[in-house]
């Protein structure tokens, strides 16, 4: 957009050398590519088990989708996937077993 102002022209666009903000999470195809918080490397989507000892129990939940680095290895979980994490450890903590082997499901419980 361009605009004229007394006898200057004042262009507002970016200049091409100036990149989104959020270009760094993109690769060269333009697919959405997070990198690792350790080492930078490539993270993938892959579901793991997610383990967690509370008191004296042991929770273990199997199939949680979440991201993990090429390189290091890291586990990282989207905001959604760690707040279901938490209200399914919450809701498996009035069980009165020592180990608690659950499925992560889609599904609201």
């Amino acid at each position: 957009m361009r605009y004229w102002n007394r006898r200057i022209m004042v262009d507002y666009r970016v200049p091409s050398k100036f990149k989104r903000m959020d270009a760094k999470f993109y690769d060269k195809e333009g697919e959405f590519a997070m990198k690792c918080f350790m080492c930078k490397g490539q993270l993938l989507d892959k579901p793991t088990t997610y383990m967690v000892e509370i008191e004296n129990s042991i929770f273990i939940i199997k199939k949680v989708p979440s991201q993990v680095c090429s390189q290091c290895g890291e586990i990282s979980y989207n905001h959604d996937i760690a707040m279901r994490l938490e209200k399914m450890i919450n809701s498996l903590r009035s069980s009165l077993t020592e180990i608690t082997v659950a499925n992560y499901n889609h599904e609201v419980a």
